[in-house]
């Protein structure tokens, strides 16, 4: 079987690595994880440095894949959760793709994940799915990547598309009102052209060149 070199964090926050011998990736990181440490780089004796993207590319959801708001604004609120509850981010993100009952989200999720598992940071993960993630977001998951805070930082963008969302259902249900008036005030002008006006054309007729100029335009 092959050997795979490790990084990981201890629970009092030291960085160890070491290598251990495992069938694949997969199953190389959950033994890293049985041991009470937290992966943050993981790759095969041999192969690239841990802080550069793995040989081979990953299997993932297509780089122009667009999720739903929702389903974007739920994954990084439970990721934010996992995170302050102290779960690895290789491991939050694992659970997170086998927990997606939507395949295409799943597909996304799990390609982030087998990303950060490869060396590559969050945001540069991220990055690969500009339709899901917008570049602001991907800033500020990388400041809070390098600051230490990513889990705080979650959070707020969390936050930030709820307001967003709640003010957009705000502006929606305030435009169905002038929306519906406009409706009925343009479906009566055309009743009174169509219908109403028509059916007093013969008396119009009879006052002839005395009615207002106007009238006899509409008539």
């Amino acid at each position: 079987m092959p050997v795979y070199q490790y990084s990981a964090i201890t629970a009092e926050g030291q960085t160890k690595a070491g290598s251990i011998t495992a069938a694949d990736r997969a199953a190389a990181l959950a033994s890293v994880e049985s041991l009470g440490l937290y992966p943050t780089a993981i790759d095969e004796a041999g192969g690239s440095a841990s802080s550069q993207p793995a040989q081979t590319e990953p299997q993932a959801a297509p780089a122009d894949a667009k999720l739903k708001p929702t389903q974007t604004l739920e994954f990084i609120r439970q990721l934010s959760n996992l995170l302050a509850a102290g779960v690895s981010l290789s491991r939050a993100l694992k659970i997170l793709g086998r927990e997606s009952t939507q395949p295409n989200a799943a597909a996304v999720w799990r390609s982030i994940h087998d990303r950060v598992v490869d060396g590559e940071s969050l945001a540069d993960a991220m990055r690969h799915h500009p339709r899901t993630f917008p570049a602001v977001y991907v800033a500020m998951v990388r400041a809070g990547e390098a600051g230490g805070f990513l889990a705080v930082v979650l959070k707020q963008i969390a936050e930030f598309m709820t307001r967003e969302r709640d003010l957009k259902s705000k502006v929606v249900a305030a435009m169905v009102y002038p929306a519906l008036l406009a409706v009925i005030a343009t479906g009566v002008v055309i009743f009174l052209l169509t219908w109403f006006i028509p059916r007093f054309s013969q008396i119009f007729e009879q006052f002839g060149e005395s009615l207002p100029l106007l009238t006899r335009v509409v008539q």
